[in-house]
């Protein structure tokens, strides 16, 4: 229960502290910093023994002084921390969530004392389902980081709070001071509580448990359950009742924890079977490597040693340590030649690679983009950089619409920089909008052309009218759009004409048809001849109706026409009349004669003789002839 009250009182404290925690795990603020790390002979078992040391790199957060409580790392997530300051004070103490890793920098110090504001808690809080702690050091002689850590009544100096375990805690070097609040271990459990899964490999660590019989690695006071405690077989470790202890306690590599159970005091110290150490590492071409003594950039495969003073062996002699520093270096970066290529603009581009294809997202400014490929190694080193000059070709230029009109379904040729193009003709009259869109050497869209095109109504046909018009005659025909004058034809019979208004384009708009009938020519009928007496009305016998003519007093030849019309008053059929007008009557002197009674005479004439029957009537008779 007061694991959970703990928590949820550290929670609503350290808002402000959390956001810290979050940001400098997301790798904010972070310097690469080296370390010391033991390889297992056997993968992740402490218990089978360290097969050698080796140097490691890791970008870490730095740890600054805090007088309020601080949360390292967060829950389920690998974080690292490094103390560099000769007296960083954590006034409030510290608590783990995740896998927590914290590197002692050589001459840094650390004092983590633990919170007493709600009720007493470690100076670094290390519990099971919360986190873990791994300690690492930079070098093996006095000049090793510093670690204290002070724990309040009931709680350890690292491990758990009042009434709580203690779990999860590795050291791997530095020098390490815990001290246990009353009733509490320097290293494992609070009171009444124990420690799990506590490893140490190197570095010196001096625990003290609290008064009132705590260890000084292991269990509070009031418990003893404690187990899974390794200390490397190189430490020397001595555990009693003293303060310093002097018993040495055998070290099998086995778990201690009943061996160090009801000692207050406990001390390790790394001890070393020979005076040589060897240290491997790969570095990547020309990288920065730091070892106890000097700085290195190797371009190529280098051996080389430190020689260390001052170190304490088991025999507890004090000797020169020799370190021999075995580096491989890793290639230098092969840079391929640069690849030239082109894209659309705004357009997505797939660069094949070797190790596979790498997606470009679409710039939206033309122009010639310089972009780098880094393959990395297994050391996420440089090792091979590629190279592509990608021209972004310019965004598509849409050109101002232009206007124009064409008659109905008729081909239109839209006159263009890249060349004409023909439109079919539309059966559709209205305004069509009409894109031509010129394409680049990619394919892509990089000139558009807008064309209003306004297609003028079909041609409208008007109902046939008819008329007709005589022989070679001009005709008028009245239009709307005026009168059209229509030359005579020559030839009797129906002719149709059209008459096509054009529009503004030249095109057929309206059409108008006549049939027009052209009247036969007129008919001249032969000429007829006849006599008349002077000064006699003639009556001229015609198929349309007699006619008669005034007498003439003038002898002579007359010829007379007569002209029928037809429905248009049109000459039609003319007649031809000679008419010989004889001359006027001729009274000669009047001659005398006798005759016998009832007696024939013979009256001679130029003419010819007449005979004159008898009369029987005596008496002067006047003859006429």
């Amino acid at each position: 229960m007061r694991n959970e009250i703990y928590r949820a009182l550290v929670a609503k404290k350290k808002i402000f502290s959390l956001f810290a925690a979050l940001t400098l795990s997301a790798g904010l603020w972070a310097e690469t910093i080296n370390y010391l790390y033991p390889v297992y002979k056997t993968d992740g078992d402490p218990t089978s023994g360290i097969k050698e040391w080796k140097t490691g790199s890791v970008d870490a957060s730095e740890i600054t002084d805090e007088d309020d409580i601080v949360p390292l790392g967060l829950p389920d997530i690998t974080t690292w921390y490094v103390v560099k300051g000769t007296d960083v004070q954590l006034s409030e103490g510290a608590y783990c969530a995740g896998a927590v890793n914290l590197i002692l920098a050589d001459g840094a110090k650390l004092t983590a004392t633990g919170s007493s504001i709600y009720f007493p808690a470690p100076g670094i809080r290390v519990a099971d389902g919360y986190g873990s702690l791994t300690i690492y050091a930079q070098s093996t002689g006095e000049a090793m980081g510093q670690l204290i850590a002070n724990g309040q009544d009931g709680a350890a100096g690292i491990g758990g709070i009042y009434n709580g375990d203690g779990y999860d805690i590795t050291i791997n070097g530095g020098t390490i001071i815990a001290n246990g609040g009353t009733n509490a271990a320097g290293i494992g459990g609070g009171w009444n509580h124990d420690g799990y899964n506590i490893t140490i490999n190197g570095g010196t660590v001096i625990a003290t448990g609290g008064e009132g019989g705590a260890d000084g690695i292991g269990s509070g006071a009031g418990h003893s359950d404690s187990h899974d405690i390794f200390v490397a077989t190189h430490c020397l470790v001595k555990a009693d009742d003293n303060n310093p202890p002097t018993t040495v306690i055998t070290n099998t590599g086995a778990d201690l924890a009943s061996k160090l159970a009801d000692k207050r005091y406990a001390i390790l110290k790394t001890l070393y079977d020979t005076v040589s150490v060897t240290v491997k590492d790969t570095l990547c071409y020309q990288q920065l490597f730091i070892s106890r003594l000097q700085s290195v950039t190797p371009m190529q495969d280098t051996t080389f040693n430190d020689t260390i003073v001052k170190t304490v062996y088991k025999d507890s002699v004090i000797r020169d340590s020799i370190y021999i520093y075995e580096l491989k270096v890793l290639p230098d970066v092969v840079i391929k030649d640069v690849e030239s290529d082109k894209v659309c603009y705004n357009t997505e581009y797939t660069w094949a690679l070797p190790e596979g294809n790498r997606t470009i997202d679409g710039y939206t400014v033309a122009g010639v983009k310089t972009i780098y490929d880094t393959v990395r190694n297994s050391l996420d080193c440089d090792s091979i950089i590629y190279t592509l000059n990608l021209t972004v070709l310019p965004d598509v230029v849409i050109k101002d619409a232009e206007s124009d009109k064409v008659c109905y379904n008729t081909e239109y040729t839209w006159a263009l920089p890249e060349g004409n193009r023909t439109i079919d003709g539309y059966t559709v009259a209205g305004v069509k909008t009409i894109y031509d869109t010129v394409r680049n050497s990619l394919d892509c869209d990089s000139i558009i052309y807008t064309l209003n095109l306004t297609v003028w109504p079909d041609v409208v046909i008007k109902d046939v009218e008819s008329d007709k018009v005589c022989y070679n005659t001009d005709y008028t025909w009245v239009l709307p759009e005026g009168n059209r004058t229509i030359a005579g034809y020559t030839e009797a019979g129906l002719k149709t004409i059209f008459d096509t208004v054009r529009n503004s384009l030249d095109c057929d708009s309206i059409i108008y048809t006549l049939n027009l009938t052209v009247l036969p020519d007129v008919d001249v009928k032969d000429a007829v001849s006849d006599k008349v007496c002077y000064n006699t009305e003639y009556t001229w016998v015609l198929p349309e109706g007699n006619r008669t003519i005034d007498g003439y007093t003038v002898a002579g030849v007359k010829t007379i026409y007569d002209t029928v019309r037809n429905s248009l008053d049109c000459d039609s059929i003319i007649y031809t009349l000679n008419l010989t007008v004889l001359p006027d009557v001729v009274i000669k002197d009047a001659e005398s004669d006798k005759v016998c009674y009832n007696t024939e005479y013979t009256w001679v004439l130029p003419e010819g003789n007449r005979t004159i029957d008898g009369y029987t009537v005596a008496g002067v008779k006047t003859i006429y002839d």
